[in-house]
């Protein structure tokens, strides 16, 4: 096109600027819509009428080369608008015209002046080309005035004046001479005292006669000349724009016409220089899958368009919305571009740079508690694997964990929360930083009895890294482990639960686990103290193994020579049922699991451990449990319990549980004291079957061993019976991983 040909485009310029000038010094008095009162005004009324001729002529040439040249790309233009009587420039009131002039009405006036106003804002106004023409002419009057004329005369008679004078007066005055001092010498000068005349010179007050003067004043003709306003015009670029007359001045409450242009002049500069287009902010930075929004400022209006330096390939979705003047950037992809902002012609330039988070972060998973022995340790190792199951960063992003917050353990059916401050950053990713609520809820379940012990001791010495054990976690089951490492490595000792199938499943943990440590009989008595402690008050957790996952619930180094020892409840809650595997491995294996408590996607190294672990153990023990009920007479024969004498039998094969390790004995004592005597039934541990340790809980009082030799007996607890007394007394006690069992509970007088 032609207007697209840069020589055409300098041509077409050039004509139109002479043109320009042509028509602006044929019509600058045409836009003057006051008469003028002089000769020379009636002379420039017959120039208007051939000026306006010449405009009319030379406007279709004007137009159509602005026409040429401006139509490649629109250009802002101060808006102009007429309400009434009153005109209006970018929403700026700038005058209303409230008096007829010239046979035009005050809206044919405003009218006019919005159309002279357009004309001269397409060339561009500027602030310094706004000015006032003041139109003025000369006027006599005849005036008056008192010239003042002073008249003398001498006074004849004494003005009743008084005037200070100096006279010549005589006064007799006494004067004393005394001699000496005392009373009676002053007595004696005043008999003979003496008085002369003496002459004294004073002013005082006399009437003389003065002259007074008299002014009077004599009336004087003269012709003053002045100059008085008859008119005042605002002036643009040259060009009259609107004229304000005397009546104009007086309606508008202004004492001159040039005081009523002058604030229209002062109207139209400031909205002139009011900003067609602007931007809240020219560079933004925006995270993918988030919004940001940008504010439009300025006075252009109407429809909105953004234009995308890499169209369609932008890396931002664009979205405006004109009633409200927001334009919404959304990150849809990393990347950066350029939009261009338009409206009304005005155009703004935004630099857009999408960028994503140094990390996602999910909600996390709520901690779910049972009972009230967790401890706050625990508690916080949960709600930190919980955050860290919810945080995906970023490829090169490091993430950074605070120290989680003390929070009490909650009631039941009142959750609470932890606070985690976690912040991530990294290499072009937006760093991020927040304090992240971990839900923490108590609930209150079922507590059915094990139905199955999972007994994980055989090989009891570890000669290799290996898997130790695999079970299957059906209903309610108890899990005993315990492993003395004989390699001359460390191993990677973990204790998990594999979840193979599609669906998540859940399960209640009760208990732990003590070690690695030298000593074997006590790693087996710390474990099951606090085991009973946690299951007496059912203190544990629950945790969710997702899909195709593995969980460890234990996880740890294990050095040559050193012992570790678990003893753990496990609660299959819903899901699928979960695979229970023991193993010591090479530490960094592909295998092996780091951390305890975090679910963790099953790998490739992690489905060949399935695989491997498709062989279930036959140390299945069901019902692990046995309940004893025995009375004791005062004065009788002693009363023997072995526990651990009589081994129970695997679900399959032929094997048996010597020693009936992490088996509950819940026995029921029935003492009588016959006789007619007060007498002390004590109840005794001996180490029949070598050093052992032991921990009973009688009628809910704890009473533990750490060690005792071999054949040792030590009391656990006495009774003082009264003659006829009867008492039942319930024990509950579990043969201890590492200890030589069976040993015998003894109850005696």
């Amino acid at each position: 096109m032609l207007y697209r040909n840069p020589s055409c485009y300098r041509y077409l310029n050039a004509i139109t600027g002479s043109l320009s000038s042509l028509t602006r010094s044929l019509t600058a008095r045409r836009f003057v819509d006051t008469p003028s009162r002089s000769r020379r005004g009636r002379r420039s009324r017959r120039g208007r009428l051939g000026g306006g001729r010449c405009f009319l002529s030379v406007s279709l040439s004007v137009a159509l080369c602005l026409g040429l040249t401006l139509s490649s790309r629109a250009e802002w233009t101060p808006r102009v608008a007429v309400s009434g009587t009153g005109l209006f420039v970018n929403d700026v009131p700038i005058a209303r015209v409230k008096r007829p002039l010239a046979g035009l009405q005050p809206a044919e006036r405003a009218a006019v002046a919005a159309h002279r106003l357009r004309d001269v804002l397409k060339e561009g106004l500027s602030t310094d080309q706004i000015k006032i023409d003041v139109q003025r002419e000369n006027r006599t009057a005849q005036r008056t005035r008192m010239i003042p004329k002073i008249i003398r005369k001498t006074v004849v008679q004494t003005v009743t004046k008084s005037v200070e004078t100096t006279v010549m007066r005589t006064v007799t005055q006494t004067s004393y001479k005394t001699v000496g001092k005392g009373k009676k010498k002053r007595q004696k000068a005043i008999r003979k005292r003496v008085q002369k005349p003496v002459s004294v010179t004073k002013q005082v007050s006399s009437r003389v006669p003065v002259t007074i003067s008299s002014t009077i004043q004599v009336p004087q003709q003269y012709t003053v000349t002045y100059q008085v306003e008859i008119g005042s015009r605002l002036i643009g670029r040259g060009f009259v724009l609107l004229t304000a007359s005397v009546e104009d001045a007086k309606a508008s409450g202004k004492s001159e016409p040039s005081a009523l242009t002058e604030s229209w002049a002062e109207l139209l500069r400031k909205a002139v220089k009011l900003p067609a287009l602007t931007i809240s902010d020219d560079g933004l930075i925006v995270p993918v899958k988030e919004g940001r929004t940008l504010k439009l400022g300025g006075v252009a209006r109407g429809p909105i368009t953004v234009r995308s330096e890499q169209g369609e390939k932008s890396p931002v979705d664009v979205s405006a919305d004109p009633r409200t003047g927001q334009v919404t950037l959304t990150g849809d992809k990393v990347g950066r571009d350029v939009l261009f902002v338009e409206r009304e012609g005005a155009q703004v330039k935004v630099d857009v740079n999408v960028m994503a988070y140094a990390a996602q972060f999910q909600k996390p998973q709520p901690v779910i508690v049972t009972g009230d022995g967790v401890s706050g340790e625990k508690l916080a190792q949960l709600a930190m694997n919980s955050l860290k199951a919810a945080i995906q960063p970023e490829p090169g992003a490091s993430v950074k964990y605070d120290d989680v917050e003390q929070a009490p353990m909650p009631e039941p059916g009142q959750p609470t929360a932890v606070m985690v401050p976690v912040s991530a950053s990294g290499p072009d990713l937006l760093p991020i930083k927040k304090k992240i609520a971990v839900p923490i809820q108590r609930r209150v379940l079922a507590r059915p009895e094990a139905e199955t012990l999972l007994f994980s001791n055989n090989p009891e010495r570890i000669e290799k890294f290996q898997t130790l054990y695999v079970g299957r976690l059906k209903g309610a089951a108890r899990l005993l482990y315990h492993h003395q490492s004989a390699l001359d490595t460390d191993a990677w000792f973990t204790a998990e639960l594999m979840n193979e199938s599609d669906e998540p499943c859940e399960v209640q943990v009760i208990g732990g686990d003590a070690g690695p440590v030298r000593d074997t009989v006590w790693v087996g008595f710390r474990v099951a103290s606090e085991f009973l402690t946690a299951q007496s008050s059912d203190s544990g957790m629950v945790v969710i193994i997702p899909p195709r996952s593995r969980l460890a619930l234990q996880a740890v180094r294990l050095p040559g020579g050193l012992t570790i020892s678990g003893l753990l409840e496990l609660r299959l809650l819903s899901g699928s049922e979960p695979l229970v595997r023991v193993a010591a491995e090479k530490p960094g294996a592909a295998s092996a699991l780091d951390e305890v408590l975090a679910p963790t996607p099953l790998s490739d190294a992690g489905k060949q451990v399935l695989a491997d672990a498709k062989k279930l153990s036959e140390h299945v023990y069901p019902k692990p449990s046995k309940k004893i009920t025995a009375s004791y007479k005062v004065g009788g024969n002693f009363l023997f319990l072995p526990i651990g004498r009589s081994p129970i039998a695997a679900a399959q094969g032929d094997e048996l549980l010597e020693g009936n390790y992490g088996v509950f004995y819940d026995i029921v004592l029935n003492l009588e004291n016959p006789t007619a005597q007060t007498d002390d039934v004590r109840l005794v541990f001996e180490a029949a079957g070598g050093m052992a340790g032991a921990v009973f809980e009688i009628d809910g009082k704890r009473s533990e061993i750490p060690r005792l030799a071999a054949a040792a007996e030590q009391t656990l607890l006495t009774y003082r019976m009264e003659p006829g007394a009867k008492k039942t007394v319930r024990v509950r006690t579990v043969p201890l991983s590492g200890s030589n069992y069976p040993v015998k509970l003894i109850v005696r007088s």
